[in-house]
């Protein structure tokens, strides 16, 4: 008398795995493809082109920033959400002051462990200690040579910037930033 008929919407026709290529691996051949293609724009024309400067001015950080936008306005209320449904599901109120205090102990212990572990394994390993000054010199001149230049290219990029068209604009401000 209480038994209950299971009944579904699918029938013998659903197939049983999606047709095409999986999410996954659609990510993965876009994921490559950008690097590679990063890669050889790179190779070819150099970082500091113009035309490479106007494209990621106008074309990629806009769509990155819009991509990046999105993803920070779902976060918050996902957290909150996933918060609320894990209070709820509590159910004994005086249970949550127990889990919240052992979340929060747990949280610095493992907090102190890291930190001791980090500041160990500095103090112990004393990484650029055995370089010669020759050597650290060196390094110094290459590297910081690199990071005029990166700061060249920064200072065309941002006066590049400077001059966005109004559809630009309106791009980086249709998905506001949390």
């Amino acid at each position: 008398e209480y038994e209950r008929e299971l009944t579904t919407d699918l029938d013998d026709e659903t197939p049983d795995k999606p047709k095409g290529i999986a999410l996954h691996t659609k990510i993965l051949i876009g994921l490559i493809v950008g690097v590679g293609g990063g890669l050889i724009v790179n190779t070819v024309v150099g970082g500091d082109n113009e035309w490479v400067i106007w494209t990621v001015e106008n074309f990629t950080r806009p769509i990155g920033q819009l991509f990046l936008n999105l993803l920070l306005m779902i976060v918050v209320p996902l957290v909150f959400s996933s918060l609320v449904v894990g209070v709820a599901g509590i159910g004994d109120i005086r249970k949550l002051g127990r889990i919240g205090f052992k979340s929060f102990a747990y949280t610095l212990v493992i907090s102190a462990i890291s930190v001791v572990i980090g500041l160990t394994l500095a103090n112990t390993i004393r990484p650029g200690e055995r370089l010669s000054p020759e050597t650290a010199a060196e390094l110094k001149a290459e590297f910081s040579s690199g990071a005029s230049s990166a700061t060249t290219a920064q200072k065309q990029a941002a006066e590049t910037s400077r001059t966005e068209t109004a559809l630009m604009q309106a791009v980086k401000t249709i998905v506001p930033s949390n």
